[in-house]
């Protein structure tokens, strides 16, 4: 019996080790239904099977941004007390996010996709302004920034998979930014993961979403829009932002805007594209 107890103890202890380890570097959720209610962030494409990797260099990547940006308030968050600090230590070795952090990273259920949340601040750069900032700066010094990380699609507002909701939101969003303007040039891009419902027609949502932008004095124009919607549906959720550049910035794509142009090469694609 001792034996036994013995045995039963040992085994114990070898395991316990084991447990510990795989909690090291947990994202903070797992979303099966899509992206978190309410939350405001940036989806990020990843290399397939790096997703926990890809996290971390996603949320350095935008928290190295937001410092950029203001460096007031990251140079606050730098002298806060130790004791806050040392907590924050803890939670990040036991793979929590603080709910302090200004962004963590969580998994959708979905190879090759992550979801940055973000905590935003009235009067502070969001998560288009963050992305755009990046993407602007990997195409000019075309230095990639991240080994895993593919395409940053900021996330403004989100709401459920549907029609009528998509059609609320859309309005809201699209008269805060082309209601009285005197004439905006648009494109609706549209992306769908993980999705079987009544969304799953793409003509259906981008029609939802014209729908509710003014016309005239705004027109569509898919070759050189000043502005871009995008509409991410990712399983039953529904995430939107509407974004300066996104083709010139190569759809935000950090890989395509960092690669080098061939002489002559961005030049006969533009004249093939009819553009300038």
């Amino acid at each position: 019996m001792s034996d036994n107890k013995r045995k039963s103890g040992s085994e114990e202890h070898r395991s316990a080790p084991k447990e510990k380890k795989q909690r090291y570097g947990k994202a903070p959720a797992n979303s099966k239904s899509g992206l978190p209610k309410e939350g405001k962030g940036v989806l990020v494409t990843c290399d397939a099977n790096w997703e926990r990797v890809a996290g971390q260099e996603a949320v350095d990547l935008l928290s190295d941004c937001w410092e950029k940006l203001n460096p007031q308030t990251a140079s606050a968050d730098r002298t806060a007390p130790a004791s806050v600090a040392l907590q924050a230590e803890l939670k990040e070795a036991e793979g929590q996010a603080s709910r302090d952090s200004r962004f963590f990273w969580t998994k959708l259920d979905i190879q090759g996709l992550i979801f940055v949340k973000m905590k935003t601040e009235e009067g502070k750069p969001g998560p288009s302004k963050l992305v755009e900032h990046i993407l602007r700066e990997i195409s000019e010094t075309k230095q990639m920034k991240s080994r895993h990380c593919i395409r940053l699609i900021p996330v403004e507002e989100s709401c459920q998979a549907s029609l009528e909701q998509i059609k609320e939101l859309s309005k809201t969003m699209a008269d805060s930014v082309f209601k009285g303007s005197e004439g905006l040039k648009f494109a609706v891009a549209f992306e769908k993961r993980g999705h079987s419902g009544e969304c799953n027609d793409r003509m259906k949502v981008i029609d939802t979403v014209v729908g509710n932008i003014e016309q005239p004095p705004n027109k569509v124009d898919l070759t050189k829009p000043d502005k871009t919607v995008l509409v991410q549906i990712v399983k039953n959720s529904c995430g939107m932002s509407i974004v300066d550049n996104y083709h010139k910035l190569k759809k935000y794509n950090m890989r395509s805007a960092s690669a080098p142009e061939e002489e002559g090469a961005a030049d006969k694609a533009k004249e093939a594209a009819g553009g300038e």
